[in-house]
């Protein structure tokens, strides 16, 4: 291909066509005291951290281009292609990525920009819902915890004209009610806070699961305790005639359990907050003695990452867990020995009003660089 060069004013261009070489000139010579061409670059550069050790930047005719090539080679479909690389350009701005070294912490941040207007991604932003910091629990005992903020709301509206796309989502609330004996769109989603917050200690100790709770933060406890007591009918009538079904307190709290074949107990209690079930009453009662993480810093990177504007994160601290699953995954036991050199690993991922973030941070053991 060619390639388009020019010496002008104590610059030297480069282009693949003529035409954008003398645009460059044309704002040179307008006195402009920027030759970027690109609004969304501009933007780019106005946020980008210039003490990453790498920047990439990826604007949407660039992934429309590597998307047209990529399906070229495997379909030679040029109509379908030109659709695709035309949606993309119409809805992402730009995608772009850093990466830097800060002591023994590996730091990498992204951005994928959006544009509103296509229902698709008003839906994608608009359900994802901020501010699990204040939900989600602070537990210094957890070697993994995760959380993930959904507007339900959103999703109601969505769906309340018929949509065919809302097929499956109808499925599950219709199985939901079966199961549990609560109306999920008149009962549940009024008095849930959106946030699901996963918890686990011990992880993959022994080749388990370790110990593990699921909080649900609620917004009403009288609602909730009838929520709580529908969920104990239910869970009597399918489990007690076998004898898998108990009752007891977990931190003073009215609990219920349920036993699998494996005879592990997983108990389900509420309080003020939310609704919890697990496995452990241990880690369960941490989770019930434990604030927000908004409020109840923990020590490590989660504290210090998460924000009002988070929408999930994941915080690991015991990488046991992923040097298994690595191992099986592969299928070679040392592939999961590349995990040994790390302390902590947290992803988190923010919404703004045109696009989200998913940044990660990684923490080297010792003197490990």
């Amino acid at each position: 291909e060619d390639l388009f060069t020019a010496a002008f004013n104590g610059y030297f261009l480069m282009g693949s066509t003529s035409e954008v070489v003398q645009k460059a000139v044309d704002l040179k010579s307008a006195g402009t005291d920027s030759l970027i061409l690109d609004s969304n670059y501009k933007d780019y550069l106005s946020t980008v951290n210039r003490s990453n050790d790498i920047n990439v930047y990826f604007s949407a005719n660039s992934l429309g281009s590597l998307n047209t090539r990529s399906a070229q080679d495997q379909y030679e479909g040029e109509e379908g292609n030109a659709a695709g690389d035309d949606a993309m350009e119409r809805y992402i701005k730009y995608i772009s990525a850093g990466v830097r070294l800060d002591g023994r912490i590996i730091k990498m941040n992204s951005m994928l920009r959006l544009t509103r207007g296509n229902r698709e991604i008003d839906l994608f932003l608009d359900l994802l819902q901020s501010g699990v910091n204040r939900r989600a629990l602070s537990v210094a005992t957890a070697d993994i915890s995760m959380a993930l903020g959904l507007d339900f709301s959103v999703l109601e509206k969505f769906c309340s004209d018929g949509n065919p796309e809302c097929a499956d989502y109808v499925s599950y609330k219709d199985q939901f009610k079966q199961t549990t004996g609560i109306d999920f769109d008149k009962e549940f989603i009024p008095n849930f806070s959106g946030t699901v917050n996963l918890l686990m200690t011990d992880a993959g100790a022994a080749g388990g699961m370790g110990d593990i709770v699921v909080f649900m933060p609620m917004l009403d406890v009288k609602k909730t305790e009838v929520i709580w007591n529908k969920l104990k009918k239910k869970a009597k009538e399918m489990y007690g005639p076998q004898k898998m079904y108990g009752e007891e307190k977990v931190e003073g709290k009215r609990a219920f359990w349920i036993m699998d074949a494996a005879q592990i107990k997983y108990y389900v209690v509420f309080d003020a907050k939310g609704i919890y079930s697990g496995n452990s009453k241990k880690l369960m009662a941490a989770s019930m003695k434990s604030g927000a993480l908004s409020v109840a810093k923990v020590p490590g990177s989660l504290s210090r990452m998460v924000n009002d504007n988070t929408v999930m994160f994941i915080n690991i601290k015991n990488t046991a867990i992923l040097s298994q699953l690595t191992g099986m995954y592969t299928g070679n036991a040392s592939m999961g020995e590349i995990f040994s050199g790390i302390k902590e690993i947290t992803f988190r991922s923010d919404k703004s009003s045109e696009g989200i973030t998913l940044d990660m941070e990684v923490e080297l053991k010792g003197d490990q660089q």
